[in-house]
């Protein structure tokens, strides 16, 4: 997977927008890539709650959220929020690639439940999360 240019693009996109925010001297050094494929799967009929955990953080310094497709669901509104849990941003993914870029561990993230609209067929949410971090530093992940 990590050898399919179309990966290998996200990932050097990804990073080239945070390094608008990080010093000169940090493009270069070595940083951890955390790969996240997150597929929702939903019976017909049904809702599922995407995260259970509700408004949170998940520590990573740098976070991309790609849009990887959508078959049969209603809601799933992705939203950020400020550390303080008020709302900055509300998207529904709808295209391919839709990303939001964000600080993780300076903000929270929500994605509102799920619903199947099909009742026959089984509906899908799949996203591709990318998450840049540095190991032992003040750039690691904080839980």
């Amino acid at each position: 997977m990590i050898n399919s240019p179309v990966m290998r693009s996200l990932i050097d996109t990804d990073f080239e927008v945070y390094k608008n925010v990080l010093p000169q001297e940090l493009h270069d050094e070595i940083w951890q890539c955390q790969i996240h494929q997150i597929r929702i799967e939903i019976k017909p009929g049904k809702q599922l709650e995407i995260t259970p955990e509700g408004i949170h953080c998940d520590g990573y310094p740098f976070s991309g959220v790609h849009f990887w497709g959508r078959h049969n669901v209603a809601g799933a509104e992705s939203r950020l929020y400020t550390a303080q849990e008020e709302q900055l941003a509300a998207m529904t993914y709808e295209d391919i690639l839709d990303t939001t870029f964000f600080l993780d561990r300076d903000m929270r993230h929500y994605v509102t439940p799920a619903r199947n609209i099909h009742s026959h067929e089984m509906a899908f949410r799949q996203i591709l999360a990318i998450s840049f971090s540095r190991p032992g530093t003040a750039f690691d992940i904080v839980r």
